[in-house]
């Protein structure tokens, strides 16, 4: 029989991390121990951790994508567009003007998209 309260009753496999509760229900009292054979942390902790990181990566890849597509957007309208202009389209107005005498030209280049990726 234990004489005193640290003496070991029964041990299955290593004990690491356990959750202890004290028992006074007899003398002298006795401290239960317990801890899960493969640890606290399931299986599938690991690889879901990996998979979340991997996951936040793809959507900071994303929105980066996003933010420089809009930049590009906004650098090649300001090469394109007066300042003027382009704050009427950005609230959403039309944008009109009228000139006395205008030259409109229109021109159509042949095989000019073959051309242009050469």
């Amino acid at each position: 029989a234990p004489t005193t309260t640290t003496d070991v009753l029964a041990v299955s496999g290593s004990i690491s991390d356990p959750v202890c509760a004290l028992a006074t229900m007899a003398e002298p009292p006795w401290v239960l121990c317990v801890s899960p054979v493969g640890g606290w942390w399931p299986a599938w902790y690991g690889g879901m951790v990996a998979l979340v990181v991997l996951l936040s990566l793809a959507v900071a890849a994303l929105v980066l994508v996003v933010l420089v597509g809009r930049r590009q957007h906004a650098v090649l309208l300001k090469a394109m567009l007066p300042a003027k202009v382009i704050s009427h389209l950005q609230r959403g107005e039309t944008f009109t003007e009228s000139f006395q005498n205008v030259t409109v030209l229109f021109t159509d280049i042949c095989s000019y998209t073959t051309m242009a990726s050469e």
